[in-house]
């Protein structure tokens, strides 16, 4: 009777182990959401908690679910770029995040994602996609566990997989727990996540409103590629979100309870499981190319997949609605990809081109954050007669990928690239002092040494006596990645199976950190994209310990491991737990939609006159909640020093810290003779009604000499302060942080909205 091959028994394991597989890792991670929700609800009862945690990520996940999964099936469609390639799995992936973050893009571009048309136009791609996978599925049966071979091996039992797979999971459960709270709730790193209030998820809800995704003068931001704020538009149009407020209810992301600004952040931790997978293929690519036997490359795999979700970075990122994670998981494929030398070259750089293009189309920095590794490993693993034909599609088909935003830009305001290059194209609409401002807060101008010290160097007190935050690899978010990668590395290029892929490794993360270095302000959080490399050599000597000493190595190999992820995954519950006063899942029954205010109309409007006026001017409401219910729905907020409008439904003018404010336009464009008064009055000839100033912010902003020279705390408080009604204040008694002005003279102090009138 023959024996059965090694295939046979693969395909045998397969066939029995998947019915309980699934069951068994959806456990896993079933048990570490209900852990880490109800050990981190402070005075809220666990089973509470855990109850809203489950709720919202059964509720408001399936669009970012749908969005990736059908992502993946586009991928078909480059099918024959990558035909041939060594791993077409990680390809396809790629290749069809790639291709749906652009179809995004293009669709909100031609105002396609708004209205009846925006339902339709928007689920047509997940249609496509899910269908292509299906048929995929069905004419390739074993294609199905493909995946699941990322990050453990089917025909090992599952005690075998445990030690990588629970880590993992916990990792995944802090960015599921943590991703649904409200925007704005956590993350004091992020400030709350100021980027995501101030344009990550406000920006979206603009296009909504207007038809049409397009840049807007008073966010600067939005002349950025924005390819992943084109992915939360995707959503939202897709779930036929309303383009409107009404006196009962928000618009857009905010409608009903919220739910889909939550699944903007549940997206987050899809791409962090992506950049998972793709650690973990190249992980074992790696090895399996450096002649290791299937074992130890079946473990760097698992490893390398574990490792890069239980980095603090990558559950605060995983958590956030913003465009990170999406370099990252376009960084794997895109290494793999260059790495391989079973296609030609002008293959592999076309389609390195694609997929460095839209990663720099999903944040700029990726353009030399995964540009530098993957040009390192395309140059290092194609015989230089083929450079040529290489280097030029590369370049086509990176410039194609960009060219959406391009356009985009250069019809707004005729600087394709703004506000950089302005010596070439212009200033557009600003001045030469806001592109000073924002050029010198966007560039580390210190010495070469002092950027090296804050790669790598503990925080520096300022004469306040305040550390400064970490900006490099020490950053407590980082945990201990630096030196474990450190020594991984050393490792790696002494050992001689592994030397020429470790070199590769090292060069292409050299040279990302140097244009780090130079090119940005040198903030932390914009290296993550080398938290993929850094995985895959750490996994790399976990799993040669098993070649040594028989039995006896492999049982180090795996207690390495095991201390390896379970160092990284307490840095990144302690870094978690210690959010919010220690309680970062008390307020887990607050949906986004309750911050503003407005769905708890019908209950104000049900009170007496007397309990309205109460609750309107009592400590409990927020300046957001009192805008939406308590002013005429004629009224107009400009907001002064507050930049994120997020959970504002009534009219607003808001503008970035970088973009010129209307009380500076008013004050330049105004004579030297001309009064106060008359500065209010072309206030209130641009349609403002109310003025909210946040004393505090603006204060901050003009130490740090990133705001407008003009509109200081003391010019603003000259200007409204007794010619002006105060509506209402927040902060000490004494020393408010932000007021709430009335400069409409027919309108002057509090004015309850429609059926809120005592």
């Amino acid at each position: 009777m023959p024996t059965p091959s090694n295939a046979d028994n693969t395909n045998a394991a397969d066939a029995g182990g998947l019915p309980k597989r699934p069951l068994v890792l959806g456990a896993i991670v079933l048990g570490a959401i209900v852990a880490v929700a109800s050990l981190s609800a402070g005075s809220t009862d666990p089973l509470t908690a855990t109850s809203f945690a489950l709720t919202k990520v059964l509720t408001a996940s399936w669009p970012a679910a749908l969005y990736l999964i059908a992502a993946i099936g586009l991928g078909r469609l480059a099918g024959p770029l990558f035909k041939g390639a060594a791993d077409p799995l990680a390809a396809q992936i790629g290749c069809g995040l790639a291709i749906m973050l652009s179809v995004s893009h293009v669709l909100g571009q031609v105002g396609l994602l708004q209205g009846t048309i925006g339902l339709f136009a928007g689920l047509a791609p997940m249609g496509a996609g899910l269908v292509l996978l299906a048929v995929q599925l069905c004419s390739n049966p074993t294609g199905l566990t493909a995946l699941g071979r990322s990050l453990s091996h089917p025909t090992e039992p599952a005690r075998s997989f445990m030690p990588w797979f629970v880590p993992a999971a916990i990792g995944v459960a802090v960015m599921l727990v943590a991703a649904s709270m409200p925007p704005g709730y956590l993350w004091s790193s992020e400030y709350g996540g100021f980027d995501a209030l101030s344009y990550h998820l406000q920006l979206p809800q603009e296009w909504l409103a207007s038809g049409r995704l397009a840049p807007v003068s008073h966010n600067m931001y939005s002349f950025l590629p924005s390819y992943m704020e084109a992915a939360f538009l995707h959503l939202s149009a897709m779930t036929g979100a309303p383009v409107a407020a009404t006196p009962d209810d928000a618009m857009g992301l905010l409608a009903g309870d919220g739910w889909r600004a939550l699944s903007c952040q549940y997206l987050q931790v899809g791409l962090a499981i992506l950049s998972a997978i793709g650690a973990a293929r190249l992980s074992h690519r790696m090895l399996a190319e450096s002649g290791h036997d299937g074992h130890s490359a079946t473990l760097a795999r698992s490893a390398a997949g574990a490792f890069v979700l239980v980095v603090p970075w990558v559950a605060v990122c995983g958590s956030l609605a913003y465009n990170d994670l999406g370099v990252v998981a376009l960084a794997g494929p895109a290494m793999l990809v260059g790495a391989d030398r079973g296609l030609p070259g002008w293959k592999r750089g076309l389609l390195c081109g694609l997929l460095v293009g839209v990663a720099s189309s999903v944040k700029p920095p990726a353009i030399f954050m995964i540009g530098g590794p993957v040009a390192v490993l395309l140059l290092t693993t194609t015989p230089p007669r083929q450079w040529p034909a290489m280097l030029s599609s590369g370049v086509i088909a990176g410039l194609a990928a960009c060219s959406p935003w391009l356009v985009r830009n250069w019809q707004a305001c005729g600087n394709p690239i703004f506000p950089y290059a302005s010596t070439v194209f212009g200033l557009a609409h600003w001045s030469s002092e806001q592109l000073s401002r924002y050029s010198a807060a966007h560039h580390e101008a210190s010495s070469l040494w002092h950027k090296l010290e804050l790669l790598v160097s503990a925080p520096i007190p300022t004469p306040g006596g305040k550390p400064e935050q970490h900006r490099g690899f020490m950053h407590p978010q980082w945990g201990l990645v630096l030196p474990f990668a450190l020594v991984a590395a050393s490792q790696c290029v002494l050992d001689s199976r592994t030397r020429r892929w470790g070199w590769r490794l090292v060069a292409g993360s050299a040279l990302a950190i140097v244009a780090w270095l130079f090119l940005t302000h040198i903030q932390s959080r914009f290296l993550l994209p080398l938290v993929l490399p850094a995985a895959v050599l750490v996994a790399s000597p976990l799993a040669a310990l098993g070649r040594w000493n028989g039995r006896a190595g492999g049982m180090l190999s795996i207690l390495a491991t095991i201390l390896t992820l379970a160092i990284g995954t307490a840095y990144t519950v302690g870094v978690y737990s210690r959010e919010s006063g220690g309680a970062p899942a008390q307020d887990l029954s607050i949906w986004p939609g309750d911050l503003t205010g407005l769905r708890g109309r019908s209950v104000l409007d049900a009170r007496f006159p007397a309990q309205r006026i109460e609750y309107l001017m009592g400590p409990n409401i927020s300046p957001e909640g009192f805008c939406n219910l308590a002013l005429p729905r004629e009224s107009v907020v400009y907001l002064l020093g507050v930049s994120t409008p997020l959970y504002y439904q009534c009219r607003v003018v808001y503008h970035t810290t970088w973009d010129r404010s209307p009380l500076s336009e008013v004050l330049g464009q105004s004579s030297q003779a001309a009064t106060p008064d008359q500065h209010l009055a072309a206030l209130r000839a641009r349609g403002i009604t109310h003025v909210l100033v946040d004393f505090a912010e603006l204060d901050r902003l003009q130490r740090s000499r990133y705001y407008d020279p003009s509109v200081t705390p003391q010019s603003v408080a000259d200007l409204f302060l007794g010619r002006s009604s105060v509506v209402r204040a927040w902060g000490p008694e004494r020393s408010p942080m932000q007021v709430l002005f009335s400069i409409a003279p027919a309108k002057s102090g509090l004015a309850l909205g429609e059926g809120s009138t005592p």
